[in-house]
């Protein structure tokens, strides 16, 4: 592969489309029954979970878990999924708070 085409490859095809052959797009994903769609989005989760895990454990815990971007600004649903696999650090996620995409969504 030339740069040109791994640049295609790795910014285009990869991730959420790599996976699920559906689409990039986690609205898409979360709306289809494909099991390829469901596949990517629990490998996102899992991954999201692995990647607070780990900064829990380089930092001595955590402050806080902020939710940025497309997904973490419209995704209730992937938010509340990250959560339970960081449910072991003590996070509570207000269900009522998630749902209205408030500015705090755990539990005090």
């Amino acid at each position: 592969m030339d740069a040109r085409a791994l640049e295609q490859l790795l910014y285009y095809e990869s991730g959420l489309l790599g996976v699920s052959e559906i689409s990039n797009d986690m609205r898409t994903l979360i709306a289809s029954y494909d099991p390829r769609a469901q596949e990517a989005i629990e490998l996102f989760v899992y991954r999201a979970g692995r990647e607070i895990g780990s900064l829990a454990s380089a930092l001595g815990g955590l402050d806080a878990v902020i939710f940025t971007g497309g997904i973490g600004e419209h995704s209730a649903a992937i938010r509340a999924k990250v959560c339970r696999q960081a449910a072991w650090l003590g996070l509570e996620l207000d269900d009522s708070a998630n749902a209205a995409t408030a500015t705090r969504i755990f539990k005090t």
